[in-house]
């Protein structure tokens, strides 16, 4: 059923970034696992970064539709009306999709809306919980009353093992920061205490320039992307941001921390 969270992270101007983090588990009863499934979306040409909880096929059809309609121009980009518009196909996908078939989801959509001046903008989040008996709730938040990084949403059957994280790391010296929700988040799944939800973490960023983009994990030395580890070394590993389960910058090829990057410790009240 997944492990997911929602976090802004904020720097000394305003909020500069959203992040999502997933788990990589697929659960189908109580007995068969995949602990590669892709949980994160992203588009190439818009600033939109998606997740879901909950029902797998239902959940990535839906995200996948949204973003091909959009990309495609025929599902109008407006912040005003795009919330209610994704209702709209989400509701008509969960009127055919069948019951007998179908777990209550959450599917998380945010996207950035740019302002006048040259990095001015909010982050959007948009969440559906979809049920069982063919209704759908829908809620809105924004990032622009942020004043230190903090999560915005936490969902799945690991919410609870999550939130008991966050709120250990919340106590540390790294209290209101980025790397103090995903280290949490990490130690979450690696603690392991949701069986319906597995390390290691996924995790896309979308910023105040350009699309969303997924992030590479080093997680015990090994790279992973989507899921999945990545065993050959490419010449283009470093085309994409990697990032260790202390939120540490790390080098794709070599997969330790940049030479450039700044040492992320671990607090000792989190040890």
């Amino acid at each position: 059923m997944t492990s997911l969270i929602v976090w802004v992270g904020v720097d000394q101007r305003s909020p500069a970034s959203v992040y999502i983090a997933s788990d990589s588990r697929i659960s189908w009863g109580n007995c068969t696992q995949w602990n590669c499934g892709s949980k994160l979306f992203t588009s190439p040409i818009h600033p939109i970064i998606a997740s879901y909880t909950g029902d797998s096929v239902f959940s990535v059809s839906c995200i996948h539709k949204i973003i091909e309609r959009i990309q495609n121009k025929l599902l109008d980009f407006k912040i005003g009306s795009l919330g209610d518009k994704i209702k709209l196909l989400i509701a008509t996908e969960l009127i055919n999709y069948p019951k007998t078939h179908f777990n209550n989801s959450d599917i998380v959509i945010v996207v950035r809306q740019d302002g006048r001046l040259k990095l001015e903008c909010n982050f959007i989040l948009y969440h559906y919980k979809c049920y069982k008996n063919g209704s759908i709730s829908f809620t809105i938040d924004e990032t622009k009353k942020f004043k230190s990084s903090e999560y915005m949403l936490c969902l799945g059957t690991g919410k609870n093992s999550v939130e008991e994280y966050l709120n250990k790391w919340r106590k540390s010296d790294a209290s209101g920061t980025s790397r103090a929700i995903f280290s949490a988040f990490s130690d979450a799944l690696s603690k392991g205490s949701d069986t319906y939800s597995s390390a290691p973490p996924q995790l896309c960023g979308l910023y105040r320039i350009g699309n969303g983009k997924k992030i590479g994990i080093i997680m015990q030395g090994k790279r992973f992307f989507d899921g999945t580890e990545i065993t050959e070394k490419y010449n283009e590993l470093n085309n994409i941001e990697w990032r260790n389960e202390l939120f540490e910058r790390c080098d794709g090829k070599t997969a330790s921390m940049r030479t450039d990057a700044q040492p992320q410790p671990r607090p000792k009240q989190t040890i």
